[in-house]
């Protein structure tokens, strides 16, 4: 991969994820399914990248995502009043209307920094492709500081069902819960 110069800018973002995704089919093959995840500021470069990705993904995962960019900017503190100097870019839910593939957006309730009205946005955008899975206890990083098991259980569930392979899934009633957490799962819309 090709070291890009300068500072961290929109477009170089999105570079990064069509360069990482030759690179990776380059490994894999084109044959193989693949899937995108975007977490937290990556789940906004993932959305809008995704879609025009070629051979197509198989499906997208956006976790810990935030709406639009300049909402997520008000999230962590930007007045609103001056958004309107924050770059109008990564607009997730409204990109999200457009998409034509299953979209997975997984977040929890104890996130701190991005509301639950934000995913709940993006996956009503996504219509029938959308579902939301909704995850209790862990704060806005803590999936991937701690590699929860009740946070990326149903990654791996619908990664197994959009390969077609017998699928691990159970119902949010029929989940069972590590002692760190309450039982976690709760999913809106259809995958």
């Amino acid at each position: 991969m090709e070291r890009v110069q300068g500072g961290v800018c929109a477009e170089h973002c999105n570079e990064d994820l069509v360069s990482a995704y030759a690179e990776l089919r380059r490994r894999v093959g084109s044959d193989a399914p693949v899937f995108v995840l975007g977490f937290s500021l990556g789940s906004g470069i993932a959305a809008q990248g995704a879609g025009g990705l070629r051979p197509p993904v198989r499906g997208l995962f956006l976790c810990e995502a935030f709406d639009s960019f300049r909402e997520a900017a008000c999230a962590v503190g930007v007045p609103r009043w001056l958004t309107r100097i924050v770059p109008d870019i990564w607009v997730t839910a409204t990109t999200m209307a457009q998409v034509q593939m299953p979209v997975w957006v997984v977040h929890s309730y104890s996130d701190e920094l991005f509301p639950l009205n934000m995913p709940e946005r993006i996956t009503k955008a996504c219509g029938s492709w959308g579902e939301l899975i909704v995850v209790k206890g862990l704060a806005h990083n803590e999936p991937f500081l701690t590699a929860a098991e009740t946070y990326w259980r149903p990654v791996m569930e619908r990664i197994l069902w959009g390969n077609g392979l017998e699928s691990c899934r159970v119902s949010a009633s029929d989940r069972r819960c590590g002692p760190a957490h309450e039982c976690q799962s709760e999913t809106r819309g259809q995958p």
